[in-house]
């Protein structure tokens, strides 16, 4: 009998179990999702019923030893109050959210903060459903509805000292909240702070760490943004002790939590924050500019290092169809970031390997954003089990460019960004930046892009597939040339699978 049985440590073996293929350990934090080693190959076989017990043993003992938050192995995903109601938020309104997110499939397809699985020939157990018809044992969990600030109380509970939830707002409580997002087969994130107060003024978790993650764990959260207002200046120098106190808090509770760092980028937790949370920004709030978008992704160049399996960098938020013009400053157009700049914006965040917290209102959301966000072929790439994060790898500018204007004349500025993926596959976006504010700028025009496979990939025969298009362009193993040139602001995604 043989079974490999992949989990977020590696392999795990006994007598009964020879391991076929020896995979790369993960770097982990906890192992309450017994999920294969990011790299892994996913496939598993079972000879026997008794194999097939020992697989199911084995990764049931990760589950109950493991301390610590091993969630998030591939790239959290979800959606967030902020970005479209800011301090609109409500019991209501979050439920509405959940409910478009099972109604509009985006469920189904992914939008998920952590998974694992195991395979083992001849059976599929898909949740508590075991069948004949597959040779996969999968084991998904959901995805994670956030609610943002404000959803707080002015003041703690006199008596428990614990945080409560706006009357108003939240007239039956967060964990009735909870439990309807529970029902609905997804999970539910909360935000609160490192600092005394919030952001917007409500109070924070310093010093009630422990306090606030076990009343978390209560109500039944799933993910945990942690902001960075309100702290004094000797902790803004040095804010690692007070995150690491909510980490610590967190994985004490018992309960699955991934742990969202917001410090702004503040004193580079890419260094610090892998060994204590799932994932950590990377900079400044963003917001649905397309300028805005730009700078952030300038903003990841050395950082891809840092990222992997249960710890990634975050660029921040999914600005695809968020309806909000507060951001928009008076020398910059009064706009939302347009279609084409959206599937950029989708296209650089797949590259980075980002986690994809989408915040636009799900119940009236322009079809073309739906469409955007829920491409599968861009999700996989985004979710490729290997979890490497993407880089710039080649940048062309030509013509009179000063931070990202074109003073006169023509001007030309694309570059490529490329990804490593699972069985020696690679994601590349070919990207048209043209000028910093206006896709329409006549300073700018489409361009053809190329590059040079083998110094790029490597040797070898490449299928080549449209991500966007979703449709193959053939086999290459040279120079590919962009058939046709790619607009202002656009960018053409393309998966290169090695000819079989």
């Amino acid at each position: 009998a043989h079974c490999y049985c992949a989990t977020a440590h590696g392999a795990r073996s006994s007598p009964l179990l020879t391991t076929e293929q020896a995979p790369q350990p993960a770097r982990v934090l906890n192992a309450f999702s017994a999920k294969p080693a990011e790299g892994c190959s996913m496939v598993t076989r079972c000879s026997s019923p008794l194999a097939l017990l020992m697989c199911t043993l084995l990764l049931h003992t990760t589950l109950v030893l493991g301390l610590d938050n091993g969630l998030a192995l591939t790239p959290p995903m979800g959606w967030n109050s902020w970005n479209e109601f800011q301090c609109n938020v409500s019991e209501s309104l979050i439920l509405r959210q959940g409910k478009a997110m099972v109604d509009t499939g985006l469920a189904e397809l992914g939008y998920i903060y952590g998974r694992w699985w195991v395979v083992c020939g001849g059976w599929r157990w898909v949740g508590a459903v075991l069948s004949l018809e597959s040779m996969s044992l999968t084991f998904r969990t959901r995805i994670s509805v956030n609610i943002d600030d404000c959803w707080q109380a002015q003041e703690r509970d006199n008596e428990t000292g614990r945080l409560v939830a706006d009357g108003a707002r939240f007239p039956n409580g967060i964990q009735a909240v909870a439990d309807q997002i529970h029902e609905m087969g997804l999970r539910i994130g909360i935000y609160s702070d490192v600092g005394k107060k919030t952001c917007q003024g409500f109070p924070g978790s310093h010093d009630k760490y422990e306090l606030d993650a076990k009343t978390f764990a209560e109500w039944g959260i799933d993910f945990l943004k942690l902001d960075t207002c309100a702290l004094t200046f000797d902790e803004r120098l040095d804010p690692q002790p007070d995150y690491a106190r909510m980490s610590a808090a967190l994985n004490a509770t018992g309960r699955p939590i991934v742990y969202s760092i917001c410090n702004w980028g503040k004193k580079d937790p890419w260094t610090w924050a892998p060994d204590i949370a799932n994932m950590w920004r990377t900079t400044m709030d963003i917001y649905p500019q397309y300028a805005r978008v730009m700078s952030i992704v300038d903003d990841q160049a050395g950082k891809e290092t840092f990222a992997g399996p249960g710890h990634w960098n975050d660029p921040d938020m999914v600005e695809v169809g968020v309806d909000s013009t507060i951001f928009n400053w008076g020398w910059t157009p009064e706009t939302n970031i347009t279609q084409r700049e959206s599937a950029t914006h989708m296209s650089l965040w797949a590259i980075l390997s980002a986690p994809l917290i989408i915040g636009l209102d799900l119940t009236q959301a322009p079809t073309w954003a739906m469409s955007i966000i829920s491409n599968a072929e861009m999700l996989a790439i985004n979710q490729d089990v290997l979890g490497a994060q993407g880089a710039s790898v080649a940048e062309y500018t030509e013509g009179s460019l000063v931070e990202g204007v074109c003073t006169f004349g023509k001007c030309v500025h694309t570059e490529i960004w490329s990804k490593a993926c699972a069985h020696g596959s690679f994601a590349v976006a070919l990207v048209n930046r043209g000028g910093r504010y206006d896709q329409d700028d006549s300073h700018f025009g489409p361009e053809v892009i190329s590059f040079d496979m083998a110094t790029l990939i490597g040797d070898g025969s490449f299928v080549v597939r449209d991500v966007w298009a979703g449709k193959d362009l053939g086999v290459f193993n040279g120079t590919f040339v962009t058939l046709e040139a790619i607009e202002p602001h656009a960018a053409m995604l393309v998966k290169l699978t090695p000819e079989a």
